[in-house]
């Protein structure tokens, strides 16, 4: 129990607005977020075009 509470206390890189800021360049860089819109207009449209009603 002791090594986990140094473990969390030794968290090196802390900023977690610079990681979440990377994370989003790398999803919009890797066309993850193109992706991700697609999916959501397809979806919605697939949704809309078999519901019955």
């Amino acid at each position: 129990m002791l090594e986990a509470v140094r473990f969390a206390i030794d968290v090196s890189n802390s900023d977690v607005l610079q990681n979440m800021r990377q994370a989003w360049e790398g999803f919009v860089s890797s066309g993850q977020a193109w992706a991700a819109l697609f999916g959501m207009a397809f979806g919605y449209f697939v949704a809309k075009f078999t519901s019955y009603g």
